[in-house]
């Protein structure tokens, strides 16, 4: 599952050139990997991996479409959407190629996701009899939710639930003409979460910290035995950025027959937001490693 992590950066070549350059300046830095874990429910981020499923009342479907939620929180997919009177009759049947857009992000303070989509495509009905019945429609509905347990598995906690309005153009299994869909409840089975962490490589003095990562860049600032440092990502994981404080304190690692002292981050508090989601904890899990032979 995607997190909202930042990568391990490989940093031997890199802190060789930096440091060969910090030589020449008042104080050379100390070059370190830092990993931060959270367990707060603050600290969860969801992501979506389906189409939403409509579920009694006046329609029920199955769906075969996939969709992705980068890490800005945009969501897009498609697949084979189908739609029938109910679970149990089955014939007529509509199905459409549908192509789905939307968000999945949380509003000022709140960590709580909401889920929007737009679900559009072309379709057509058929009876079951393989006569020439078939009809054509098109579908644009749209769905909004929240996480919740699914309605139909109590079992499953990490559902988006919520309801689906819209219509459909044309004769369908639901209808003659023109069937218009209002805050039908439905809801997508195919989601789950993950907590946030940060795992980053680290160029540290008495006064600074430099951040690198496969796709993540940020510093920060050292004074008095705490710190303070964003970080954003970029490339693929443009979207996430973060921000950690704390206290620093002592590690000690062994780097061939010699005990290495250092400080780094004892403590972190996050800030952040990863694919559209406000993210906030405090470090269950924190460690830092030299970077040596």
């Amino acid at each position: 599952m995607k997190k909202m992590k930042v990568g391990m950066l490989a940093l031997s070549a890199l802190a060789g050139g930096i440091l060969a350059a910090s030589a020449a300046t008042k104080e050379a830095y100390t070059p370190y990997q830092l990993g931060v874990g959270y367990t707060n429910d603050t600290a969860k981020v969801w992501e979506v991996y389906g189409a939403p499923i409509v579920y009694g009342g006046s329609a029920y479907t199955e769906s075969s479409v996939e969709v992705w939620t980068d890490s800005a929180g945009k969501i897009a997919g498609s697949g084979f959407w189908a739609i029938y009177k109910s679970e149990t009759n089955r014939w007529p049947v509509t199905g459409y190629t549908v192509e789905v857009k939307g968000t999945i992000a949380t509003k000022g303070k709140s960590t709580t996701p909401t889920v929007t989509m737009q679900i559009k495509g072309t379709g057509g009905t058929a009876d079951g009899t393989g006569k020439e019945t078939a009809t054509v429609s098109k579908l644009s509905l749209k769905f909004t939710g929240e996480p919740g347990v699914n309605p139909v598995n109590t079992n499953d906690t990490t559902a988006i639930v919520g309801k689906v309005s819209g219509t459909i153009q044309g004769d369908s299994s639901l209808g003659s003409k023109k069937f218009t869909l209002k805050d039908v409840p439905a809801y997508i089975s195919a989601a789950g979460w993950d907590y946030a962490g940060v795992q980053v490589g680290v160029l540290q003095n008495s006064k600074k910290m430099l951040i690198f990562g496969d796709s993540t860049t940020g510093n920060g600032t050292v004074k008095s035995g705490n710190y303070k440092v964003k970080g954003k990502g970029i490339g693929w994981e443009k979207g996430i950025s973060w921000q950690l404080d704390g206290a620093l304190g002592p590690y000690t690692n062994t780097v061939g027959t010699n005990e290495m002292v250092f400080q780094a981050p004892k403590t972190a508090n996050l800030k952040g937001k990863g694919q559209g989601q406000n993210v906030t904890g405090t470090a269950s899990d924190i460690g830092a490693w030299l970077l040596a032979d």
